[in-house]
């Protein structure tokens, strides 16, 4: 197997190349602090990520509202200012183009509140609909616009504008579903994985969705470079810190894992007299 070129994740996010040996003597962590799955400071960091996620989300469905207010005829900005161009299709573009950037903006912030702060599996409903609300939000941004365009009998556009704001509405639409949709969902029951493995750093590549706990995975067989990340401040352990980031364990270092526990013999305790009491021996 070839080796391996290991590189090291700063504090504030910039990569640092390290060598063979320098990455090894972190295999144990040293830290003794207590390890706390979600911390106060995590769901404090989240609320407010959830907070400017919503904010932004009824910025982008105001943008949507003004578009559909401008077909129908009903506002219209040059009206308001003379100066500007009268031109419908082209505002209807400059707010479909907001509407977009308010959205993706939103739905970036939402998925790493809820890495920060996820919620369990148990509930499979409530699961998705934390994980995926900025997809459903994507649908109520164009989908109403869409719709109106090709219903209301007042609209400004002809049929040819009417088509080019369909086009722009639609692939706005594809956009902002697509990049809203969280494909890796980090669960309750992740974190708690996560914080029990007492590693001082794990392994994760450029493009990858999962954190490996051995730079010599079957699954990293073909990969050349290799990114560690270690403890932060605001993770006590390298694993939690992955997750923190968007990052599942691998499920062949899972797999190991478990059968590694499952090789630990169990432990027969049995009472023992001792004068007047009793003791336990192992």
């Amino acid at each position: 197997m070839a080796e391996k070129k290991i590189i090291k994740q700063q504090s504030d996010g910039t990569k640092k190349t390290v060598t063979k040996s320098t990455a090894a003597k972190t295999t144990t962590s040293s830290k003794k602090t207590a390890k706390v799955a979600v911390t106060e400071a995590d769901k404090s960091k989240a609320t407010g990520l959830r907070v400017g996620a919503i904010i932004l989300w009824v910025l982008a469905l105001a943008c949507e509202l003004v578009a559909i207010m401008n077909v129908t005829g009903k506002w219209y900005l040059p009206d308001l200012i003379p100066t500007l161009p009268d031109n419908y299709l082209l505002y209807l573009i400059i707010f479909l183009v907001l509407d977009l950037i308010f959205l993706v903006i939103g739905s970036q912030l939402w998925k790493k509140a809820n890495h920060l702060d996820p919620c369990s599996r148990e509930n499979k409903f409530r699961f998705f609909i934390q994980n995926q609300l900025g997809a459903i939000v994507a649908i109520l941004c164009f989908v109403p616009f869409i719709i109106v365009l090709f219903t209301s009998k007042n609209s400004k556009l002809n049929t040819k504008e009417k088509w080019i704001a369909a086009a722009v509405a639609i692939v706005a639409l594809l956009i902002g579903v697509f990049s809203s949709i969280d494909y890796h969902p980090v669960s309750e029951e992740d974190v708690n994985q996560a914080i029990s493995l007492d590693q001082a750093q794990v392994y994760v590549t450029a493009f990858g969705h999962c954190f490996h706990l051995d730079e010599n995975c079957q699954s990293l067989h073909n990969t050349g470079e290799l990114i560690a990340i270690e403890a932060s401040e605001e993770a006590t352990t390298a694993a939690r810190e992955a997750t923190r980031q968007g990052y599942r364990l691998c499920k062949f270092c899972e797999r190991e894992l478990e059968q590694a526990l499952e090789q630990v013999p169990d432990v027969e305790i049995l009472p023992v007299e001792f004068g007047d009491e009793y003791v336990f021996a192992y």
